[in-house]
């Protein structure tokens, strides 16, 4: 049985470039995984995933046009290593929960959907960000 895990989108990155500042410590943790583990995408991190391997200032030598954008993905779904999955049943509910803070930061929409996709989802979510797993009881921090 395959038991899954939610990275958010510095993860990725930092797993599928080379050139990424934590490259190394997402490796390292990477091949701490099992086989039966399997990680996990969702529309958000699919998209920005795409758009960040085309984006210049942060793929550097590693930029891709889209079509190498979805070559790199479709790598990371065919190799085994990754899935994609839909939005799970009851995300609504725990996206307005995990939104409903007092600060006007355009960033927390997109860390409490991340919470709220993997709280939805019986998901561990995996991320640098300590701000961020310090949000949800299942986060994986690795550190820098």
């Amino acid at each position: 049985m395959t038991s899954l895990i939610f990275p958010d989108l510095n993860v990725w990155m930092s797993l599928s470039l080379r050139t990424h500042d934590h490259h190394a410590i997402a490796w390292a943790w990477y091949k701490t995984l099992h086989k039966q583990e399997e990680l996990a995408f969702c529309r958000m991190t699919q998209l920005g995933f795409l758009r960040l391997v085309t984006t210049q200032s942060v793929a550097r030598e590693e930029l891709v046009d889209q079509v190498g954008a979805w070559a790199a993905y479709d790598r990371w779904i065919t190799a085994g290593g990754a899935t994609y999955l839909e939005e799970p049943f009851g995300i609504e509910i725990e996206f307005r929960f995990h939104a409903d803070r007092k600060t006007p930061s355009p960033k927390e929409w997109g860390d409490s959907y991340l919470i709220a996709f993997a709280a939805a989802a019986s998901l561990p979510l995996v991320t640098f960000d300590k701000g961020l797993s310090q949000r949800y009881a299942r986060s994986i921090l690795l550190t820098k």
